[in-house]
């Protein structure tokens, strides 16, 4: 099995190629202290185009394409889906999808004693997508442990956000709003750090070891997941 991974729903894009010989990934910025200035729309087919060389790989030798779909920077999420959608219809590939907060926590490792994972993410307007993911065995092994969702992504206003017991928290969420949060939610999350460059990646890499488990899609059928509107959508519906 060949899979191609494609994230860009942050501020850092990435790219993997997973295979049974191994794995290529890369990565850029659309901040401007990153090596490219540009829009994801800009770089991703470059970028794209120099993996395949590095990999020696075609794209008509991929078996799938795993996607994170939000939630996220809607410009961000437009770019995968559609840079996905093409490349599954035009190679008639099956698609797999995964929700952004999920492919964040599969940057940390879980283990039997691990605190409860909080996935907070900048939604801006003093508000954040936040998922909570729980510690769970896995069904091959009690040794062996894998992140479950037990509150599914939504958005929050910031100023509502309450926290009463200890858990590990990632994502940019938390140092952008820290000055928003109570003392006591403060002192209920340690920050974890994470690598964003390594999204794509671990999104294929899951993909790949859970094939057998995971449900795909046609191109016709991928959507973005949006759980807020946009800037554009929310001054329509004020004018």
């Amino acid at each position: 099995m060949n899979i191609l991974s494609v994230d860009t729903s942050s501020k850092v894009g990435s790219l993997a190629i997973v295979t049974e010989e191994g794995s290529k990934s890369c990565s850029w910025s659309r901040d401007e202290s990153g090596s490219f200035k540009g829009s994801h729309s800009e770089v991703i087919t470059i970028k794209y185009q120099e993996l395949l060389s590095e990999a020696k790989i075609q794209p008509q030798e991929f078996s799938h394409i795993a996607v994170s779909i939000g939630p996220g920077s809607f410009t961000g999420l437009r770019v995968a889906i559609n840079f996905a959608k093409t490349l599954a219809y035009s190679y008639q590939l099956p698609l797999i999808t995964l929700n952004s907060l999920y492919v964040m926590a599969l940057q940390v490792l879980p283990h039997k004693d691990s605190k409860p994972l909080l996935v907070m993410n900048n939604a801006f307007k003093n508000m954040v997508f936040i998922s909570r993911f729980v510690a769970k065995p896995t069904s091959n092994s009690n040794d062996l442990y894998a992140w479950q969702e037990d509150t599914a992504p939504e958005a929050v206003a910031v100023n509502d956000l309450k926290i009463s017991e200890p858990h590990d928290c990632i994502g940019d969420g938390l140092n952008i709003y820290k000055q928003h949060f109570t003392t006591e939610t403060l002192g209920q999350i340690t920050e974890c750090p994470i690598n964003s460059a390594e999204l794509a990646l671990g999104l294929g890499e899951y993909s790949r070891k859970s094939l057998n488990t995971l449900q795909t899609m046609g191109w016709k059928s991928l959507r973005p997941l949006y759980i807020k509107q946009s800037s554009a959508e929310e001054n329509l519906k004020k004018s």
